[in-house]
């Protein structure tokens, strides 16, 4: 679930050809009468609010909403349900892991019966696999063709990727070549990260150039089902390395509020540290990743 609803809040930030999604509209459609709930009501919701405001929303995403959608939201609950599913794409994207379980727990049943059902897959699938909205397929391999497309998203190898210049690349050189030539686990585990920059951070043309040339003996992990399950797993089990009994304990003490965002508690910025003049403490997560 968690990789289709990435996907799924990728699509819903697509203002460019949101409107051309059929399929999207018709989907978000039955989500909103599975739900039952008001305008009023959806934007009340705990889970609406939980992850509206996740510090993973506030670098603009939350002022954008209030900005340029929570009007439009308040007479349709299916733009609602757009800009919670793109709000909730940040969350699963950017969080920690605690924070990425947080909101998929909170994340409605009703809504995930979807997901259950095979409807977001069957939905995306025909988002991704036809041809851009507005044009057909063959238009697309002519525009692809000429030198103006040196212009457009880029859609080479994910390694040489520019959703992986930022520092991903570099750090791949310095930290992770020599071990990838002595063990193809690595190397697997290094493309998988760098790919998901792309997934994430890239234009609908990039996530689809990627995808495609995704190895088909790779795929089949994926059609089988063995992913999802690992990833379930992986998910849904407690964190590694303690109980999940000592998990709760440690959410219970005054200390976790120093721990990653899961709740409305929001951490200190970087730059307030500097200003008080106190130690700053970088997140580990930028330090030596991808």
């Amino acid at each position: 679930m968690f990789r289709e609803l990435v996907v799924l809040g990728e699509c819903c930030k697509d203002f460019k050809h949101f409107r051309s999604y059929k399929d999207l509209h018709s989907l978000l459609a039955d989500m909103a009468s599975a739900l039952a709930l008001t305008p009023d009501r959806l934007l009340k919701a705990d889970w609406f609010i939980q992850v509206l405001d996740h510090p993973r929303n506030s670098s603009g995403a939350k002022d954008n909403f209030e900005l340029y959608d929570r009007a439009k939201a308040r007479r349709d609950v299916k733009v609602g349900l757009r800009c919670f599913h793109a709000l909730l794409r940040n969350v699963l994207c950017h969080g920690f892991l605690e924070e990425q379980r947080a909101v998929l727990q909170a994340y409605p049943s009703k809504l995930a019966d979807f997901h259950t059902s095979g409807r977001i897959s069957e939905v995306l699938t025909k988002t991704y696999d036809g041809p851009k909205p507005g044009r057909s397929a063959a238009q697309g391999v002519s525009a692809a063709a000429t030198p103006r497309a040196q212009s457009r998203p880029h859609a080479g190898p994910v390694l040489d990727h520019p959703r992986n210049s930022s520092g991903a690349k570099d750090n791949f050189e310095l930290y992770d070549r020599a071990k990838a030539r002595r063990d193809v686990k690595v190397g697997l585990r290094c493309f998988h990260a760098l790919l998901r920059n792309v997934l994430c951070h890239g234009f609908l043309e990039e996530q689809r150039a990627v995808l495609q040339a995704y190895p088909s003996k790779l795929a089949d992990f994926h059609t089988s089902g063995r992913i999802s399950e690992v990833l379930t797993k992986t998910y849904d089990g407690p964190k590694p390395g303690r109980s999940a009994a000592q998990g709760v304990s440690a959410a219970a003490t005054p200390r976790a509020q120093s721990r990653p965002h899961a709740g409305p508690v929001r951490p200190i910025p970087l730059r307030v540290g500097k200003l008080l003049g106190r130690a700053a403490v970088v997140q580990p997560r930028y330090v030596g990743r991808m």
